[in-house]
């Protein structure tokens, strides 16, 4: 009973271990049903039944039988789909479960799946060949649950299935009934559709000839119209004996009065002067390398008389000697010292002193922040000002 109660709440461990020291993979296990009926489930059936997806895998990986009933007649696949649990039903159908078989109430999976609403998991089970047309104990199909508690897209699923919607059960009513009783129209109305009669062969045989004497009555009043617009395009394209005659005649005229005179020359096309040409290329404003763009200035630190330019597409270095004026000093000047700042003190050595017969650690120079005078604060003079 307690391994049972691990198997609900999903401690895989456990079950692993109980099963190792030699426990039954099909043992039965009393419980208790939704409805409060006794029963003897399996840890299969109880794994399905609480949604436990690796418990079920490993159960089934060590013999579990997938189609083993309970002592109602359940089966692992029935408790999965009708909690809706997809993930297992998929499992159940790999180790090919039958969707086929009854409990003692004569309920299949697909019921199941349907009373609750499960379109995912009747999708599943239909795929698998499960029969939509099997009627339980009180002559229920699947169809009728769900068109009792107004599931559309279960209904619609059913009637792609090619469910039969003519069934009665032991009440003498069908789901197109249950579903005008509880009130739902739409669903009615889909039933409804999907139950009509389809029209009789001779009814079927009179609207096609129909159709093919309007047809052919259309095809006969487009040659028509075509001929009469053939005729009409002939009767103007062809000219008159006399308006022939006429046309030769003044074209004979027309020929006789023009003066045969050589047409006037055509004059050449002016020349246009020829452009200047481009100055060699060491007279070329910009000194250009390798990838054909002006060098750009960059720092020099080898020598103070030379630039190190880089190109700007390619950035490979290039040196050129530096012109024009202060080539003697380096491309960057030094900034002269302010009048309002003293120099700048030299660098003292960082490390440890002994002074005064003690060790101590001298810090280096440091640049210390300027202050700003404040108005009510006296004059120190034309040196820095250090606050005090």
């Amino acid at each position: 009973m307690q391994i049972h109660l691990s198997a609900e709440r999903g401690e895989l461990q456990k079950v692993v271990k109980w099963l190792r020291k030699g426990g039954q993979v099909g043992a039965l296990f009393p419980v208790t049903t939704v409805d409060g009926r006794a029963s003897a489930a399996t840890l299969l059936h109880t794994a399905a039944a609480y949604g436990h997806l690796a418990m079920v895998r490993e159960l089934l990986k060590r013999g579990a039988s997938v189609d083993l009933p309970n002592s109602l007649g359940g089966t692992a696949l029935m408790h999965a789909a009708f909690h809706g649990y997809l993930s297992i039903v998929l499992v159940l159908l790999q180790h090919s479960a039958n969707p086929d078989l009854q409990d003692i109430d004569g309920d299949t999976a697909l019921m199941g799946a349907a009373d609750e609403g499960h379109e995912a998991c009747m999708k599943a089970l239909l795929r698998a060949k499960a029969n939509p047309d099997l009627q339980a104990t009180n002559g229920w199909i699947a169809l009728m649950p769900s068109a009792d508690k107004g599931h559309v897209a279960c209904v619609r699923t059913l009637l792609r299935a090619k469910a039969n919607t003519e069934l009665l059960d032991n009440d003498g009513h069908t789901a197109l009934q249950y579903a005008e009783i509880k009130g739902h129209t739409a669903l009615a109305e889909l039933i409804r559709r999907h139950a009509a009669p389809p029209p009789p062969a001779a009814a079927v045989e009179t609207m096609k000839a129909e159709h093919a004497t309007r047809a052919a009555r259309a095809d006969a009043a487009m040659e028509a119209l075509l001929a009469e617009e053939a005729a009409e395009q002939a009767k103007a394209q062809a000219p008159s004996k006399k308006s022939k005659k006429k046309n030769k005649a003044g074209r004979a005229a027309a020929a006789a009065d023009e003066p045969s005179e050589a047409p006037p020359p055509v004059a050449p096309a002016p020349r246009r002067p020829p452009s200047r040409p481009s100055p060699p290329r060491r007279l070329q404003r910009g000194r250009r390398r390798r990838c054909g763009r002006p060098l750009r200035a960059a720092g020099c630190r080898r020598s103070r008389r030379c630039l190190r330019r880089r190109h700007a597409r390619c950035g490979r270095a290039a040196w050129a000697r530096r012109r024009g004026p202060g080539a003697a000093g380096c491309w960057k000047r030094r900034r002269r010292p302010s009048a309002r700042r003293s120099r700048r003190r030299p660098q003292r050595r960082r490390g440890w002193r002994r002074r005064g017969g003690r060790r101590r650690w001298r810090r280096g120079w440091r640049p210390q922040p300027r202050r700003v005078r404040r108005p009510w604060q006296r004059r120190r003079g034309p040196t820095r000002w250090s606050g005090r």
